[in-house]
């Protein structure tokens, strides 16, 4: 058996190991940006479709349905991520901000008012008029039943022979 050649230097091999680790760092921070801008551009793309839905319906927002209370809606972040408006209704000046620095995210209402808010007030308006549409939609399943209820009753007295 023959002696192993030694071809490297401890030091010069912890020289290579270290531009080694470098390379690797660099090309994952290369990764992890791309992954930002990626995420990104996929959350202006879902605000975009939403804003374009709106518009496109030509129409107010409307949260009268479990459907349209269900659909994703664009809210407005701070730098922290806390809610602070839907993009159609907050003041002009946090949407320029917000523009400028991409800070909104696409939920619908429900989900929304499961995060932190920034005002509270702003909470506020949002959560009355989420249950506002839930107690609607619950009336609505009532009267629907109780008229249900009495076409049944108003049948059954009909159809029962006469003594």
């Amino acid at each position: 058996m023959g002696a192993i050649e030694v071809r490297r230097t401890p030091r010069e091999a912890a020289d290579t190991l270290a531009q080694r680790r470098a390379a690797a760092d660099a090309r994952a921070n290369q990764a992890i940006d791309i992954l930002r801008l990626t995420a990104d551009s996929r959350r202006h793309q879902a605000a975009i479709d939403v804003l374009q839905r709106i518009l496109l319906r030509g129409r107010v927002m409307r949260f009268d349905t479990l459907a349209q209370i269900l659909e994703p809606q664009p809210w407005v972040t701070d730098a922290q991520g806390y809610l602070m408006d839907h993009v159609l209704t907050a003041e002009t000046a946090i949407l320029e901000h917000v523009c400028e620095a991409a800070l909104f995210e696409v939920l619908a209402l429900p989900d929304a008012l499961e995060k932190p808010w920034a005002d509270v007030e702003q909470r506020k308006k949002w959560s009355e008029l989420y249950a506002a549409t839930l107690r609607a939609l619950a009336d609505r399943a009532d009267d629907a039943m109780r008229a249900m209820r009495e076409a049944a009753a108003l049948r059954q007295a009909l159809e029962r022979p006469e003594q």
